[in-house]
């Protein structure tokens, strides 16, 4: 079978995630589209108490509980393909420091090692938060986590790769399209965390921030692809669930 579905999670964020999305997302994965392709897009993990400069209450909240929510998602989800993200790139980035805190060194490379056996057992591509390396492609469509940010992330990362595009870290469902006589289109799927956070209550550009993941279908044979972001839109879902079947 050349045609073969895929789905795309991104930004769960660990401790952070919104638990009813995760909820949507497991059972349409699992019950509805059966994906052949599972992709997990970046920030697994928020990890911000071990970030550089994290304030004091920042380092107070638990890296165990993170991890674990983490590992949890990973577990059930089993993707194919784990593309890190910024957030989790932390757990690597402190795992070789070779100053500071030897204790959090320690307890991150104990960390990246779980996770590194963990994606051998589930025979799971894992790529780091890289802008070569951490691409992953998909027909003629790249699966990247992310690196631009704003209102233009689409089109930037669009215009970046030269090609069809989808990815997260900026935690909104959006597109866009370059004019052409090849098909070029940029997508950000939605995020799996918890959009309203402390942090962002006086950014009013946060509030395009939105809940959703990536789904669709791709032909191995031809390269012709399909994108469907579901969103969630005042506590309602937009979901297909029948396979257009490429040919």
């Amino acid at each position: 079978m050349s045609c073969k579905r895929w789905i795309a999670a991104f930004d769960v964020h660990g401790d952070m995630q919104d638990r009813e999305a995760v909820r949507v997302f497991h059972e349409f994965t699992e019950k509805h589209w059966k994906p052949h392709i599972r992709i997990l897009g970046g920030d697994l993990w928020d990890f911000r108490c071990i970030r550089n400069g994290a304030s004091p209450e920042e380092r107070a909240d638990s890296v165990t509980a993170d991890y674990q929510a983490g590992l949890e998602f990973l577990t059930r989800f089993k993707p194919h393909v784990f593309l890190r993200g910024n957030h989790d790139e932390r757990l690597w980035e402190m795992a070789a420091r070779t100053q500071g805190d030897a204790m959090i060194a320690d307890y991150c490379m104990s960390g990246a090692l779980e996770v590194e056996a963990l994606m051998r057992k589930i025979k799971c591509d894992m790529r780091p938060y890289h802008k070569k390396k951490g691409v992953y492609k998909m027909g003629h469509l790249r699966v990247l986590h992310g690196f631009r940010s704003g209102q233009t992330a689409c089109k930037l990362t669009c215009m970046d790769y030269g090609c069809s595009t989808l990815h997260g870290h900026i935690h909104s469902v959006d597109m866009w399209s370059a004019p052409g006589i090849d098909r070029r289109v940029g997508w950000s799927s939605g995020a799996l965390c918890q959009v309203d956070m402390p942090y962002n209550a006086r950014q009013p550009l946060t509030m395009r921030q939105n809940n959703g993941f990536a789904y669709g279908e791709v032909n191995e044979k031809t390269g012709e692809f399909s994108v469907n972001l579901a969103e969630r839109i005042n506590d309602e879902w937009c979901l297909y669930t029948k396979p257009l079947r490429l040919k």
